[in-house]
């Protein structure tokens, strides 16, 4: 099976998702990794306007820094973004996907790796929790972006 642009399927753990949910946690990641490798701007309404979203960036000879957002403002990040992502070429591919149950909802943890900057980020998760309207929101999402190229 090839890996989804952005999410190798092989390594996932079956979840049951509540009965009440139009999809699973691991349909809910695809489509996810799917709009995110096909620069749709769409991905931004996944993300729940209070999710709380992390960046942690490394770069060569500075500081390390962390961007601390909230979902309706990485929401504008993520438009803003896309365009620049998908002239770069920058295209995250997921594996060894692991989904938990956590009070929230469940807790998607991937190998998440740039072909941009050939980084392989081992931290990368996201909580997923039901939205009210039958599917999922992200509500937190953690990831450690590599600045220099390691190509």
């Amino acid at each position: 099976m090839k890996p989804f642009k952005s999410c190798l399927v092989a390594g996932m753990l079956a979840v049951v998702a509540p009965a009440a949910l139009a999809e699973s946690p691991e349909d809910f990641f695809y489509r996810y990794t799917e709009l995110a490798a096909s620069f749709d701007p769409a991905v931004a309404k996944l993300y729940d306007n209070s999710a709380k979203v992390r960046v942690f960036r490394i770069e060569a000879h500075k500081p390390q820094a962390s961007l601390d957002l909230a979902g309706w403002q990485w929401k504008r990040h993520l438009a803003k973004a896309m365009p620049v992502a998908r002239a770069d070429g920058d295209i995250s591919e997921y594996r060894n996907i692991e989904v938990s149950r956590v009070a929230r909802g469940y807790k998607i943890k991937a190998d998440r790796y740039s072909t941009l900057t050939c980084h392989t980020d081992r931290a990368y998760y996201m909580v997923i929790s039901p939205n009210g309207r039958g599917s999922y929101a992200i509500a937190e999402e953690y990831t450690v972006v590599q600045a220099d190229s390691a190509c």
